[in-house]
């Protein structure tokens, strides 16, 4: 089996906790919301969130008998079973929460690192150089917000 990539392991891990801890859904919820990235893992993440704003306790096997539709259900299914320190640490839960939070601004610092490039081949090295500075800059608000 493939290794994926970090924001949809994050995703998965994130989508199997909130299944089995009604109180880290509830943070989660707060943090992300329905800003999964993956279209399979926000409907997912809907479905539990209105799960428990009926009023259900944290169950997964309950959980997975509201599924309707057989791709949510096979998904759900795949998530229960997977083996996490279901008592992780604050710390822990934060940079999963992180890691979903900064891909979509890893993907800008990505499209401006082709950017950078394009101008370096089209010989606009003042243009290049600017890039260069906001990519750094992209990259240093980054680190500073993990921590």
């Amino acid at each position: 089996k493939r290794l994926l990539p970090a924001h949809e392991n994050a995703e998965r891990i994130l989508l199997a906790l909130m299944m089995k801890n009604k109180k880290a859904a509830a943070q989660i919820q707060e943090q992300i919301g329905g800003d999964f990235h993956k279209e399979e893992h926000r409907a997912l993440a809907a479905h539990i969130y209105a799960y428990y704003a009926e009023g259900h306790s944290a169950n997964p096997s309950a959980l997975l008998a509201t599924i309707d539709e057989q791709r949510l259900l096979t998904i759900a299914s795949e998530l229960s079973m997977i083996s996490f320190n279901e008592k992780m640490a604050a710390s822990e839960l934060q940079d999963y929460i992180h890691t979903v939070q900064n891909y979509p601004k890893w993907l800008r610092i990505k499209e401006k690192e082709r950017e950078k490039t394009e101008a370096e081949r089209n010989e606009d090295f003042l243009l290049a150089a600017k890039i260069a500075t906001e990519v750094l800059e992209m990259k240093k608000a980054l680190k500073i917000n993990n921590r």
